[in-house]
């Protein structure tokens, strides 16, 4: 799979990895990843397995890497410039085909990908795993929820959450999930902590199922 480039609004050069289905069935995806100060990238071990699950069941799948993350340029800024970096993805993979536009994040990429898809009309579904619902401690200055865009981001959202996640418990979740517009679901991991490293199959049994809902099929 080749590494693309593109460019945000900004200026900033990106770089990602996007893959077309041998059988489409419409749709396209991008797939965010978690927070960069934590590791975080395009090639962390959930993003590029929620691609392909989506590439293979029909849509066309981009992820990428946010400013100040391997090849792509800039820094991290926190939350705010990755937006950018969201829409530059969604404009990218659109050239590439048409349907329904599905966001998925990880993380620090779901919860940029919420903040982008509130002001998004064309984003028909949002699926964000292990959602922070508020700055980390070791970056305090980081972008936590804005809950007002829930309330008003009224298109599909699935949340997935390990019952033992470090970062959000269950009943932060629960609360979040509360706030959201209908139509929202919430899918608890038993025993899963924030990584979900052991329930790969179980995410992609949620997403694909998600998409297919989407999809009308």
């Amino acid at each position: 799979m080749p590494l693309i480039e593109f460019a945000a609004s900004d200026g900033t050069r990106l770089e990602g990895r996007l893959t077309t289905p041998t059988d489409p069935q419409g749709g396209v995806a991008v797939v965010c990843h978690p927070h960069p100060r934590f590791g975080g990238s395009m090639d962390s071990w959930m993003v590029p397995v929620l691609q392909r699950t989506l590439v293979t069941d029909g849509w066309v799948g981009l992820r990428f890497n946010f400013r100040g993350v391997g090849g792509s340029g800039g820094s991290h800024g926190g939350g705010e410039p990755e937006l950018l970096d969201v829409g530059a993805a969604v404009d990218r993979v659109r050239e590439e085909g048409a349907g329904p536009l599905l966001l998925v994040g990880w993380s620090f990429g779901a919860l940029v990908s919420l903040r982008y898809a509130a002001d998004d009309e064309q984003v028909a579904g949002w699926v964000g795993v292990g959602l922070t619902a508020a700055p980390s401690a070791s970056d305090p200055e980081g972008a936590g929820l804005d809950r007002e865009p829930l309330g008003r981001f009224d298109r599909p959202k699935l949340f997935i959450h390990g019952t033992r996640d470090e970062f959000t418990s269950v009943e932060e979740i629960e609360r979040v999930v509360a706030a959201a517009a209908e139509p929202r679901r919430l899918h608890l991991v038993p025993g899963g902590d924030h990584f979900l490293a052991a329930h790969g199959d179980v995410l992609s049994e949620q997403v694909r199922a998600f998409g297919r809902e989407l999809r009308g099929h």
